[in-house]
């Protein structure tokens, strides 16, 4: 279970998806209060987050377990700068492209793209029995940045459709709903096309939906375009052809 952490909170860090990788480390620590790469993990997502002086809590927990860890000295260093020029009410500093995470076991540095996806495949642990809503955006967010279609489609396949906007309110970008849309298409679509229409018509609910709609690349939305398409040729007594397309209206 701790390992599980540990990976989803690397994944997420690559990934920058800082609150993500945050709350992986908490959920370490709860079971390990005293470790050491979590403190140094939590303590770059705060700093993601611009939270110095949590940052800088965490990194002085690491050196005192370790005064060793240079790494952690480091980011000590440039966090106690950036803390200051926060409290001092100073232009925040401007947001990096790639983030720099060194391990303080000694691993290499590693820069990684925040759309670099395949960076984070590896053998995670993907609870396919959520309970909650957390639950389910960790496990959703762990089958996306593994690339897992299979534990998507067995997430969305479990999922009520009317909680599916309250399940991705809290997280919902391009990356997610294009993952979405790919699984619906390639997995459920055949499987159950009745849930996928259900799931269609609950999604577009969610908030700041039509935000991030406006957001996706052009061969997101052609994906999306070649799901309804295949949704309208298939016969169903729950929804016709017209039910289709004025659903796909609220999408295309």
């Amino acid at each position: 279970m701790l390992m599980k952490y540990f990976l989803l909170a690397l994944c997420y860090l690559k990934l920058e998806r800082f609150t993500e990788a945050k709350q992986d480390c908490d959920a370490a620590l709860k079971l390990e209060p005293t470790n050491k790469k979590a403190f140094y993990r939590r303590a770059l997502a705060n700093k993601g987050l611009k939270d110095y002086l949590a940052c800088s809590s965490d990194l002085q927990e690491v050196l005192q377990q370790d005064p060793s860890v240079q790494e952690a000295e480091k980011e000590l260093e440039e966090v106690t700068v950036l803390l200051r020029q926060s409290l001092a009410h100073a232009s925040p500093a401007k947001p990096r492209t790639t983030v720099p995470i060194t391990e303080v076991d000694g691993d290499e540095e590693t820069s990684v793209s925040p759309d670099s996806e395949g960076s984070c495949r590896g053998d995670i642990t993907i609870n396919l029995q959520p309970t909650n809503v957390y639950e389910f955006g960790q496990a959703l967010n762990a089958a996306r940045c593994s690339g897992n279609t299979t534990a998507c489609t067995d997430l969305l396949a479990s999922a009520a459709p009317e909680m599916l906007p309250q399940y991705l309110s809290t997280q919902l970008d391009g990356h997610t709903i294009s993952f979405i849309m790919q699984v619906l298409d390639s997995h459920l679509l055949e499987k159950d096309p009745n849930l996928v229409y259900q799931h269609l018509n609950h999604l577009h609910t969610t908030d700041r939906f039509s935000t991030v709609l406006m957001m996706l690349e052009k061969d997101d939305r052609r994906h999306m375009t070649h799901l309804f398409e295949h949704l309208s040729a298939v016969e169903s007594t729950e929804f016709t052809k017209n039910d289709v397309q004025n659903l796909a209206n609220k999408y295309i």
